[in-house]
């Protein structure tokens, strides 16, 4: 899901949320209804002991 935040936080066409189903044999599964990406921005950069607000001078940027 991290690819699929990373490709949707760039686009700004996408709408801003992450959407993920599973095709089955008869049909799909929800997998994420739907996360916004904005928050998922922020979790993100906790995870890596960031603030995410752009102001990340002197420190590791996001590596997937």
């Amino acid at each position: 899901m991290l690819a699929i935040y990373h490709a949707t936080h760039k686009d700004s066409a996408s709408g801003g949320m992450v959407r993920v189903y599973h095709i089955v044999k008869d049909g799909w599964e929800k997998i994420v209804e739907g996360k916004d990406v904005s928050d998922m921005h922020y979790e993100i950069a906790q995870t890596k002991g960031l603030k995410g607000d752009g102001n990340e001078t002197g420190m590791e940027y996001f590596k997937i």
